[in-house]
């Protein structure tokens, strides 16, 4: 990306910013999608609630950081033994023979204790997290509420039978970034701009 702004080679970033970089841009808004669904937990009496979290960007650190608001304004202390970091790149759905990260990961879920829900920060690190909690052929002991981004996956009827997701504007993003490119292509002068698009909160029944 700084060898594009380099060269004044127009971009757009779709989902994703670079602390310092100044491009044009459009999001969701994460912090406050995050927020959101994580008042909709609450809402129905879940407090201890277990995190699923990626590979650090600014996409993800925006969502815990919603989350960790929440929390805050609920006068829920915020543990860190129930926010749980995973590395995408190692879990099952890309690599079905990596093992390590998963019991890695199982080992966490064990040591947080006591939880009522589990919000996956997204789709893959649902699915992981409900490989572990509920194994193949096997539902959970206990019905665990789901909260997610974008969609939930199949595996989730095995815990629950709906899920609060976040729904961000994909189409709209991806729209508003193409006519971006364009303006910019079209007039090389215009300031930058970055679009923070608001995504919507449902619930889906499984």
């Amino acid at each position: 990306m700084t060898l594009l702004a380099a060269q004044h080679i127009p971009c757009v970033l779709v989902d994703r910013d670079i602390p310092g970089l100044r491009v044009n841009g459009v999001v969701s808004d994460n912090f406050q999608g995050s927020k959101d669904v994580t008042k909709a937990l609450i809402d129905k009496g879940h407090q201890r609630i277990l995190v699923m979290a990626g590979i650090a960007c600014t996409s993800i650190h925006r969502r815990l950081q919603g989350h960790v608001e929440a929390l805050q304004e609920a006068g829920i202390a915020s543990d860190p033994d129930l926010i749980i970091k995973a590395d995408d790149l190692l879990l099952p759905v890309r690599h079905p023979r990596h093992a390590q990260e998963p019991e890695r990961i199982r080992k966490r879920i064990e040591q947080a204790g006591d939880f009522t829900a589990c919000y996956a920060l997204n789709p893959t690190l649902l699915q992981a997290a409900i490989q572990i909690l509920a194994p193949e052929g096997r539902e959970a002991g206990t019905p665990i509420a789901i909260a997610t981004y974008d969609q939930a996956v199949r595996e989730t009827v095995r815990v629950s039978n709906s899920a609060t997701v976040v729904k961000q504007p994909s189409y709209r993003m991806g729209w508003e970034a193409a006519r971006l490119l364009i303006e910019t292509l079209n007039h090389p002068a215009l300031p930058v701009t970055q679009m923070i698009l608001q995504p919507e909160i449902i619930e889906e029944s499984l």
